[in-house]
């Protein structure tokens, strides 16, 4: 039940500091599972945005942006993280403002940079979080650019956080319902992750070669 995991926050905020990289990414993973309910893990979270192993601090910026509008004091500490070397992390970064809404406006200058970060992931949360904090001509103005970004993945996302800018603006996306399920994937297409959990797993399992341009511990 909700109130059987948050009474879980303390054991999970103590994991945070374990000596062992997995144990911290899964209680940060954990902390983010159970929301705002964990919002007195955001001092922890934010301080993983800083640890050693690449993983945990992306598990660290994606459990900040699952707590919304409660974890809006590590803003600062995440706006940093969308210059951390590994992409992943920025990308992760860049993802949790837009779950904050317009609480995150002080993140909207370090968005901008980032929508035009090398990294095409990056880039594409970048510009969905852009959509989500600003309603104002010049983050459309932003949004339009990165619609015309060379990979499809930006695009796709300035795209999306355009018409939901749209959608609501007209006061229909209270009222949206989600769209007819997509259709079967091609053949010999393989499965991406859909959800940010998944992705960042994915990320880390891919990231475990030692030197690799992904490596899970940091160089800075």
């Amino acid at each position: 039940t909700g109130e059987t995991a948050v009474e879980g926050t303390p054991a999970l905020r103590k994991a945070l500091k374990d000596t062992n990289d997995r144990v911290r990414a899964k209680a940060a993973e954990a902390l983010g599972k159970i929301g705002e309910g964990a919002a007195e893990a955001v001092p922890g979270l934010v301080r993983a945005l800083r640890d050693k192993d690449n993983w945990v601090s992306a598990m660290a910026a994606e459990a900040l942006g699952e707590m919304g509008e409660s974890a809006d004091d590590a803003i600062p500490a995440l706006v940093r993280s969308l210059d951390h070397i590994i992409p992943q992390v920025r990308t992760n970064a860049a993802e949790a403002p837009g779950k904050m809404g317009e609480t995150a406006a002080a993140a909207v200058p370090a968005l901008e940079k980032a929508a035009r970060d090398e990294d095409a992931g990056v880039r594409a949360q970048a510009a969905r979080a852009l959509g989500a904090v600003v309603r104002n001509a010049a983050e459309n103005r932003i949004l339009l650019g990165a619609a015309e970004d060379a990979d499809p993945s930006a695009r796709a996302a300035a795209v999306e956080a355009l018409g939901e800018r749209a959608a609501a603006s007209s006061g229909k996306a209270a009222g949206r319902k989600a769209g007819p399920p997509r259709g079967p994937q091609r053949s010999g297409a393989r499965a991406r992750p859909t959800t940010p959990w998944a992705r960042t797993a994915a990320w880390a399992q891919s990231a475990r070669a030692p030197n690799s341009a992904g490596s899970r511990t940091a160089r800075r």
